[in-house]
């Protein structure tokens, strides 16, 4: 018959010694989104009077335009480099000069939805205005801020 277990012998293998040194850093992450917008214009022009109104509109997938009641389309383009824009962002207008313009100014208002301002001409004439816009993330300081030109023009 097999005898008696005898003691446990020593470990084979020493302590743990110290961490060794961290790899090389890794490759770059892709670029974050970056805010960049040009100042711009527009100016709706109704050649059979009855007044006129230019829109500026920043939209909650991350781009602007201008808007013409009568002509459409006046500028356009993007406020970020990358879609969607959205909720994290904040806009906000500031009269600068001209005839005053309808919509929410000098308050940060979540682009979560699209935020707009116009210039309304209710008859004849011709008026402008100035705008000025900022963009900033999260409650930060803004990251861009360009002014922008509205027209109305009527017969």
């Amino acid at each position: 018959p097999p005898g008696p277990t005898g003691p446990t012998g020593p470990s084979p293998t020493g302590p743990t010694g110290p961490p060794g040194p961290n790899g090389p850093p890794g490759p770059p992450g892709p670029p974050g989104p970056s805010i960049a917008y040009p100042a711009s214009s527009g100016t709706d022009q109704n050649p059979i009077g009855g007044g006129a109104q230019a829109t500026l509109t920043f939209r909650s997938d991350g781009t602007w335009d201008i808007i013409g009641a009568a002509s459409g389309t006046l500028a356009s383009g993007t406020w970020i480099n990358t879609s969607p824009g959205g909720g994290d962002y904040s806009v906000k207008f500031a009269q600068v000069s001209g005839t005053a313009v309808s919509g929410t100014l000098n308050t940060w208002l979540s682009l979560s939805t699209n935020r707009s301002v116009a210039l309304v001409l209710g008859g004849s004439g011709s008026i402008f205005a100035v705008v000025n816009v900022e963009v900033r993330f999260a409650g930060g300081p803004a990251l861009e801020s360009k002014n922008f030109t509205l027209g109305a023009e009527s017969l």
